[in-house]
C-alpha cells in the first residue's frame, strides 16, 4: 500500500512539474510574439511617417508641375495608412500577455491574411499604373495625334500591370508570413490545427 502510495506522489509531482513546464513555454512564447509584434508595428510607424514625405517630393520636386502622380500617391497612401492602422489595431500586448490563447491564434491568423491580402495586390498592381499613366500624360501634353507609339505604351503598361498579379499570385502569395511560426506554436499548444480557420474560409 505504501508502494502505491509512494508512486501516487511521484505521478503527482511529475504532472505537476511538466504543468509548470507548459506554463514557463507559454509564457516564452507570449513574450517572444509581444516581441514580434513591437518590431514590426516599429517598421509600419516607420513607413507611414515616411509616406507624407514622399507625396511632397512628387509635388515639388519630381513631378514637373503635373498633379496626377502626387495625388494618386497621396490616395493609395491614405488607403495603405488606413489598413496599417486597422492591422495595429487588431492585436496589443495586452491580448498576447493575458489573453485567451486562442483568441491570440485567431488574431495571428489574421494577421496573416491582411499581410499577404489588399495592400500586396495593390503595391503589385497600382504602382506601375500609376508610373505608366502619368507618362502616358506627359506623352498626351506633348501635342502628337494618338498613334501607334501611345499604344504601345499602353500596351507596355499592361503588360507590367500583369506582371505585378502574375508575381503576387504565384510568388508573393507562396512566401512565408512573419507570424507563421507564432501560429504553428500556438496550434500546438491549444491543440487547434487550423480546421477552425478553415471552415471560416467556407463559410
Amino acid at each position: 500500500m505504501d508502494e502505491l502510495q509512494e508512486i501516487r506522489e511521484q505521478m503527482a509531482a511529475l504532472k505537476e512539474k511538466l504543468n509548470k513546464q507548459e506554463i514557463i513555454t507559454e509564457q516564452n512564447l507570449r513574450h517572444v510574439i509581444s516581441k514580434q509584434l513591437h518590431t514590426w508595428r516599429n517598421i509600419a510607424l516607420l513607413a507611414l511617417l515616411g509616406y507624407p514625405a514622399l507625396v511632397l517630393f512628387e509635388y515639388y520636386f519630381a513631378n514637373d508641375g503635373r498633379l496626377f502622380r502626387p495625388i494618386a500617391w497621396a490616395v493609395y497612401g491614405t488607403i495603405m495608412i488606413i489598413y496599417a492602422i486597422q492591422s495595429m489595431l487588431l492585436l496589443n500586448k495586452k491580448d498576447i500577455m493575458s489573453g485567451n490563447l486562442r483568441d491570440v491564434l485567431y488574431k495571428l491568423r489574421q494577421m496573416r491574411k491582411r499581410e499577404k491580402g489588399i495592400l500586396t495586390y495593390l503595391s503589385a498592381t497600382v504602382v506601375p499604373i500609376i508610373f505608366f499613366s502619368d507618362g502616358l500624360i506627359e506623352i498626351c501634353q506633348t501635342g502628337k495625334a494618338f498613334g501607334k507609339y501611345h499604344l504601345l505604351y499602353i500596351a507596355i503598361g499592361l503588360a507590367f500591370v500583369m506582371l505585378g498579379v502574375l508575381a503576387n499570385k504565384f510568388i508573393i502569395q507562396k512566401l512565408p508570413s512573419q507570424w507563421d511560426e507564432y501560429i504553428r506554436q500556438l496550434e500546438e499548444i491549444t491543440k487547434d490545427t487550423g480546421n477552425e480557420e478553415a471552415k471560416e474560409e467556407k463559410q
